[in-house]
């Protein structure tokens, strides 16, 4: 029988985990873990009877102050679960209750990273939370955002009784497009549509604008189940205070939302808007709520499309120390192939089988430049160094396009004539280079250091 032997493995190392038991290696697996989060990033583990290399684990050291956390964390969840279990019985004791109570307050504390002074823990307010404990609180099922979202219908009776139900819904909602699509409904949208009528307060708009998107993208369901309310003339009177209106607006317009953007374009164009934005006797947050308008209602849309714009500024970091003269010839090859076609042939009024012999010629010439350049792309030599055809003699007017065509095959010749001499020489000889490509860009002072 072999013996065991144990050893200390270093902090940072990385191993891979054998099952004493079973003899099985701990695998890697594609199933999710937190399949309620839109980009799930926790996967379960399993075993199997083979060992491979690149099921590696990292040991990672783990901070005392982490190691408490998931403690608190683990015990609270076993005490809910045992309180949750009472509660649907009815056999919870007022002891109990008040242990539990204070078992939330200290969740509330512990995931916004407060301290408790005695206060009602609903009045405090809490700036930035603490995202870590609130993933971990996730993990250990404290949060259970699929439940809650349950007891949609119950929160909602509680709504107007001043106990931050429809700031719980909203909460919960937030940024979570799987339950928005899920839950919301046109009875949720008609019930904040009622809270705007009712209690007059312009951040039911607001709680509006949130069910539109979910992590800056439209949800289409919950944007048409709005659009049908908020655009209704039988709900006109809700549509208070202008910033908030217009928040509302483009949120709903988000992504091309065509039902909102036919509806809305009409009363507030692009004329219109444009003052709004320039006018310097608006408040800046008013002005930036037109500017949002403007994007997702008027720009945003058909017949624009997105176009990546060039990158003019490169980090330092991403140029490379060095590149070869190949390369460099290559690059300056394909950029000079940039010049676009359709303004060398326009064919607009020119009928099926009219094509002169110039248009020829001038197809012929850009092809033979295309080729060249392909030469060069693939590696395949160099074309023979042999000067451009002598012009014609007499007075032949060229088109500007056809002049452009010629001078780019010239440069181009002359791109590799330049190479040809580096070829022909070996080592690089920047001083030697530079008297070459002065003499062939006819007396231009051309650096190639």
């Amino acid at each position: 029988m072999r013996k065991m032997t144990w050893s200390v493995n270093p902090q940072n190392s990385y191993v891979r985990l054998r099952h004493l038991c079973t003899n099985t290696w701990v695998h890697s697996t594609n199933i999710p873990i937190d399949k309620e989060e839109e980009k799930p990033v926790m996967l379960k583990i399993g075993t199997s009877p083979v060992k491979e290399d690149k099921e590696a684990f990292a040991i990672v050291p783990v901070s005392p102050a982490e190691v408490r956390d998931l403690d608190f964390a683990n015990d609270a969840s076993k005490v809910l679960g045992s309180i949750a279990g009472k509660l649907e019985k009815g056999t919870i004791t007022q002891n109990e209750r008040r242990s539990v109570t204070k078992l939330l307050e200290d969740l509330v504390y512990f995931v916004t990273g407060g301290t408790n002074s005695g206060q009602d823990v609903l009045e405090v307010v809490f700036s930035k939370p603490n995202r870590e404990r609130q993933k971990l609180m996730r993990e250990q099922n404290i949060l259970k955002q699929e439940y809650i979202a349950k007891q949609f219908g119950f929160m909602q009776k509680q709504i107007g009784y001043d106990v931050l139900a429809e700031d719980t819904i909203t909460a919960l909602l937030h940024n979570n497009r799987k339950l928005l699509e899920k839950h919301i409904t046109a009875a949720e949208i008609d019930t904040f549509v009622s809270l705007v009528r009712k209690n007059r307060e312009p951040r039911f708009l607001d709680y509006l604008s949130d069910l539109c998107v979910s992590m800056n993208k439209s949800i289409p369901v919950t944007q048409e189940l709005i659009c049908k309310a908020v655009l209704n003339p039988a709900n006109a009177d809700i549509l208070i205070e202008t910033k908030y209106q217009l928040n509302l607006f483009a949120r709903m317009c988000l992504d091309r939302q065509y039902l909102a953007i036919n509806e809305i374009s009409g009363q507030l164009d692009v004329d219109l808007i444009l003052r709004c934005m320039s006018d310097e006797n608006l408040p800046y947050d008013l002005r930036a709520s037109f500017c949002r308008l403007m994007l997702h209602m008027h720009v945003d849309r058909d017949p624009q499309e997105q176009v990546t714009p060039v990158k003019y500024a490169r980090l330092w970091s991403e140029i490379p120390s060095e590149i070869a003269i190949d390369e460099l010839t290559k690059i300056l090859l394909a950029i000079l192939d940039c010049v676009h076609i359709t303004t060398i042939f326009p064919i607009t009024k020119m009928a099926k089988g009219e094509e002169s012999k110039g248009s020829n010629v001038m197809r012929s010439i850009h092809g033979v430049g295309e080729l060249m350049t392909q030469v060069v792309l693939r590696g395949g030599g160099f074309l023979p160094m042999t000067p451009l055809a002598a012009a014609p003699e007499g007075n032949v007017k060229q088109s500007e396009p056809e002049k452009e065509d010629i001078l780019v095959m010239d440069t181009k010749l002359k791109i590799i004539e330049i190479l040809q001499v580096k070829r022909h020489k070996g080592a690089l000889d920047f001083e030697h280079i530079e008297e070459q490509a002065e003499g062939i860009f006819g007396g231009r002072k051309v650096s190639l250091h």
